[in-house]
């Protein structure tokens, strides 16, 4: 166990230390919401209307979820091959008891270094929206809808950012994934074959509408419901795990 806590700690620390994390965090996420925010009237009424404003928290973290789990992606792709790079990859393969143990806590502490500056971004939102309306459980709600809208899509990410550079030119998948991702949460399936709007969407409308909100969703196919969410929530995670396995059997063969 120590020897996994010492893995995640050397990766979480690898990221957070990154200036363009930080940079492209600050710019994207506050750039969004002081869009969002800068007019104090832009906020629907129903949104603050209850004691719990669980609307308002799913905003929120449905906005941030737009755009930064391709930047996470993108930034965290370089995982093992900077470890090549730095000729850091013989002393972990033996410092670490198994290769499990050295992709699984690279995993989490590139998931959790790549979170960090977002959920930064997001508290200080949060902490002024809760003093300006005076609605102090807003940081539940925002912590509920960050677990069920927006966790699913960094954990596939993350997973598939550290598997696919090992097996593709590190470059070409950044570019890759940032076209892929604007496919898959900015085009209309009306207009291009897409997963946009569908089941397997990982931008997470389906948490979004399915928990949060009511009425129909004729935009998504099927209409969500919390039975959909579960459903969809259910198969983002279990590609994600499939891109853990697919990193976990790749690292034994190299090791082999």
């Amino acid at each position: 166990m120590r020897e996994f806590i010492a893995i995640t700690r050397y990766e979480y620390l690898m990221q957070i230390r990154r200036p363009g994390l930080w940079a492209a965090s600050l710019l994207l996420s506050g750039f969004v919401y002081f869009i969002l925010f800068f007019d104090r009237g832009s906020i629907p009424a129903d949104y603050l209307s209850q004691p719990w404003p669980w609307k308002l928290g799913a905003h929120l973290v449905g906005t941030t979820n737009m755009l930064m789990p391709a930047v996470a992606g993108i930034l965290v792709a370089d995982c093992f091959t900077r470890d090549r790079q730095l000729h850091v990859s013989e002393i972990l393969h033996v410092s670490a008891l198994s290769t499990r143990k050295l992709a699984l806590g690279k995993y989490l502490g590139s998931l959790l270094g790549a979170l960090a500056p977002s959920l930064a971004v997001t508290g200080a939102v949060v902490a002024w929206l809760a003093i300006v309306y005076q609605r102090p459980t807003l940081a539940l709600t925002v912590s509920v809808a960050l677990l069920v809208i927006a966790l699913p899509s960094w954990l596939i990410l993350v997973a598939w950012s550290q598997f696919f550079p090992l097996i593709v030119p590190l470059r070409a998948y950044q570019v890759a994934l940032g076209g892929f991702w604007m496919w898959a949460v900015a085009v209309p399936p009306e207009r291009l074959p897409t997963i946009n709007h569908t089941i397997v969407s990982i931008q997470g409308q389906y948490a979004s509408y399915g928990f949060f909100f009511t009425g129909p969703t004729p935009f998504l196919y099927p209409e969500a419901t919390p039975g959909w969410a579960i459903l969809n929530i259910t198969i983002i995670t279990g590609l994600a795990l499939l891109g853990l396995a697919a990193l976990l059997l790749w690292q034994r063969e190299q090791e082999r």
